[in-house]
Order: structure tokens, then sequence, then C-alpha cells
């Protein structure tokens, strides 16, 4: 080297840390544009809870896992916004390239249930169905007007939604409604009250706010005319009915890929400076020209030398893994929402009628609220809850294949736990300026799979700073 000069080392052009959903994309987006990319796995299994779970040979998602219609979208969530935190409808057409290309057979999926009042009813809760409202047994709707400042059109405008509850909203939209229609079923997913969280959020509880005019609709609407108030919200499922499908072949795709190298060893360093990203793994060191980011906060902080985020206090969600006779089952469901106080789970998911599978097998999820690890009955009474609603009656023919507790699962979205994300977001992006954020790095709420996926077509196409990607088609969610 002449007068000392040192050698400019090999740069990737991507350098993506973590292995959530959207790194995924990002890492094979990027490459598929003529980018040369670093996936640093972390010693992780790529596309974390979006990967499923298999157990004994079979395959089931983490709860329900279904597709969404980008154009039917009602969009909930909390100010102000971040690059990578917009809207995931905005990024519909290009997310619905990815589904379309590594998901098969998608079709509308059956219309969700809720168990109100001791009986099945269309779903209230994430499919717009009013039907139950007609039920003569519940409460009138709230009288509420437009002019009010906590009717549900004011939710994303500045004024009274900026701190106002979801508990004190609903009530002000749905009346005494609220305590039978949702309440019970708040509780069950978060582990608190609904008053304990922000209305803006309510959409994190898989709750919605409905108009009082919708409501009052649906009870003056003649037998059977409740479904006609507002269009039902569709979804959509793979013919597998294992949306997990889609990380797989994302996943093989980028393996195969040639511009793509994926690291799976544990991350021991990242730092940044002003030519771009620094990793280093037990394998070697690595650099590169810009960074993506996704793992999770506590992870980022500790690569990047910050202080440990916020403790996200929310409740444990149990989730059984189970098959399930498909001759032995009497009352079939593809989504049933548990609603009523006396039910510990709060959802059932059978795949197999999702995909519309003929199965002689079915898998079945179903998840309750306020497991702990001295909970050691929660795998049995939620086993029973899914028997009585499924309409199971011998115990041999629902098969529990797996359980597991997740500790404060739902993190609570107070707004001092909003605050302090962005002020952790802000001290990530000090560390590493110019790093695309994604998942829950981005923002409270912005880690389901239809935004992880939005977000990790933004981070491959960026250009001078902003992602160029027109709106329309098919993205998929958790709900």
């Amino acid at each position: 080297m002449r007068g000392g000069a040192v050698a400019e080392p090999d740069r990737d052009d991507l350098v993506v840390v973590g292995g959530n959903l959207a790194a995924v994309v990002a890492a094979l987006e990027a490459a598929r544009t003529g980018q040369r990319v670093l996936l640093a796995a972390d010693a992780r299994p790529l596309g974390g809870h979006f990967r499923g779970a298999r157990v004994e040979g079979l395959d089931f998602d983490i709860g329900r896992v279904m597709v969404e219609r980008a154009d039917a979208s009602v969009v909930a969530t909390a100010a102000p916004r971040a690059r990578g935190d917009e809207p995931w409808t905005a990024r519909g057409a290009q997310v619905d390239a990815v589904l379309f290309e590594h998901l098969e057979g998608l079709h509308r999926a059956p219309t969700p249930e809720s168990h109100v009042l001791g009986r099945r009813w269309p779903d209230h809760v994430t499919a717009n169905r009013l039907d139950v409202v007609s039920a003569r047994e519940l409460p009138e709707p709230a009288a509420t007007d437009g002019d009010d400042p906590l009717h549900a059109r004011h939710k994303m405008l500045p004024g009274a939604y900026d701190s106002v509850d979801y508990g004190t909203a609903a009530a002000a939209n749905h009346g005494d409604l609220h305590e039978v229609l949702f309440e019970p079923f708040v509780t069950k997913v978060m582990g608190v009250p609904s008053s304990s969280f922000l209305a803006r959020q309510h959409r994190y509880a898989w709750t919605p706010l409905y108009w009082p005019e919708s409501l009052r609709a649906a009870r003056a609407a003649a037998p059977g005319g409740a479904e006609q108030v507002l269009p039902e919200y569709p979804f959509f499922a793979p013919r597998s009915g294992f949306t997990g499908e889609l990380v797989h072949r994302l996943e093989a795709a980028l393996r195969a890929h040639p511009r793509v190298r994926v690291l799976e060893t544990r991350v021991e360093r990242l730092t940044t400076h002003s030519s771009g990203p620094v990793v280093t793994t037990a394998d070697g060191t690595w650099f590169g020209r810009r960074l993506v980011l996704g793992t999770p906060p506590a992870r980022a902080a500790e690569l990047l030398g910050l202080p440990r985020p916020v403790e996200r206090v929310g409740g444990a969600v149990t989730v059984v893994l189970a098959r399930v006779r498909a001759s032995a089952v009497t009352a079939p469901v593809s989504c049933l929402y548990l609603c009523d106080p006396v039910d510990r789970a709060y959802r059932i998911t059978d795949q197999d009628v999702l995909g519309g599978g003929d199965a002689d097998w079915h898998r079945v999820v179903v998840e309750g609220g306020g497991g702990g690890p001295d909970d050691g009955g929660a795998t049995d009474d939620l086993a029973s809850c899914a028997r009585e609603h499924l309409g199971v009656d011998d115990p041999e023919d629902l098969q529990v294949l797996r359980s597991m507790t997740v500790p404060g699962a739902k993190p609570v979205p107070t707004r001092s736990l909003l605050t302090a994300m962005d002020d952790e977001r802000g001290r990530l992006l000090e560390a590493a300026p110019g790093a695309f954020l994604t998942g829950s790095l981005v923002s409270h709420g912005a880690a389901a799979l239809s935004d992880q996926l939005a977000q990790g077509w933004c981070a491959a196409h960026l250009e001078d700073g902003e992602a160029k990607n027109p709106s329309g088609g098919l993205v998929a969610s958790v709900c």
C-alpha cells in the first residue's frame, strides 16, 4: 500500500441484523434488485413468531394468522408516524406480490364466529358482523352523536383521543353493550381491563370501536338483516391452512439466492460508522453500506450498547396446539372468539377448516390468558374449553401436542409505554444513524405480519431515503 493507506474493506450493500419476518423480506427483496446482502440471523430461527411450529409432523400457526385485503383495511394506530411505520395498506401491491409468490391457494376463509350469551353468532370482533346486537337480551346501544368528542369518528384526529382509554371510548360509543360484547374478551386477551390502555390502540387487543349509529341500525334491523349494516370484513387463508408456509418459502428462496449470505451464529458486536455498519460474529467481521435491524428491542439495545428498554408489562398468554379427530367434531368452526367470561380461552382456531382441507385429524390452536409458570391447570382448562365448543365428547379425540405460556405476551399500550418506546427508538437511531428499524423496534403494534411485510419491502427499496411504492392489493396480518 502506498503512503500507508488502509485498504477499504469489502462491503455488502445491505447488512440485516436479526431474523424477524421484515428482515427476511428485506434481504430477499434487496438481493433481487441486484444488491449484495448479509443477513446475520443472530442464532435465531428466521421469521420469528410467524414461522409457526412443527409438532409430530404437523405445521401449526401460533394463534390465528390470516390474510386481509388492503383496500378493505381499517388502519388504527398512534401518531406520530416514523419511517417504516406507514399504514401497511400503502404497500399493498408489493406485499400482494410476495404473498401470491410464496403462499399457494389463497382463498376467502369462512366467516369467523363469536360465542356470546351462550350461543354462536357471526363474528362482531374482527369481521364487522353485528348480528348479535339484535339479541333482545342485550342492552340498547349508546345514544352518542357525532358532535361528542368521544364519538368514534374522531378516533384518528387530535383531541380527546390523545389520552382517552379504550374502556371510556367504548362505553361512549357502545353503551352498556361494551360490558357484554367486549370487556370479558379484552380482559382475557390483555390481562387488564379495557380502561388500562389507550383507545387509539384498541385494535392491538383485537377489538373494534364501532360508531353508535352502526350499532343502533343493527339493533333496529329486521331479523336476519343486521349483517347488512356494515359490509363483512373478509379474511383469506392458504389451502394448506398454515400461513407459516410463507416464512418457510421465503427462507428457501433467500438461502438459494446467490447474492445472499446468511450467518447463523450469534452476533457478538454491532458498530456503525460513517461508511456503514460493522458486524462481528464468531465467524469473522463483516462490513456493509446500509443497516436493517430486525431484532427484539432488548437485543438491539444490547448490541448497540444502550440501556435496556423499559419493561413491557402485560398479561401472560397460553397457547395449546392440539390435533382433533375430524369425525368427532359436532360443532365445527374456522375461528371462534369466546366473549363470555365463563370461558378461560378467548380464541379457538381450526387450521384445516380455514384451509378447506379434509384431513382425518385437524390442527386446532387454543389461546387463553392468565396462565403462568405455576398454573399447571391452564393447558387442561383450554383443552376442555376446546372440546366443549367443538362438541367433542371423548377426551381421546382431542390430543394436546404442545402447550406454551408466554409471560407478558401482550404489553399494555399505555401513554407512558408509548412515550418510552419513542425515546428508545430515538436512541437507537442516534446510535445507528440511517438504520431502518422493523417490527417492534418501529412502534407499539407495528410487528403484525402485514406490517412486517410492508416494512421489509420498504427497507429493500429505499431510494434517496424514501421508499417508492404505490398502494393497493393483498396483505396479511395476525388478528
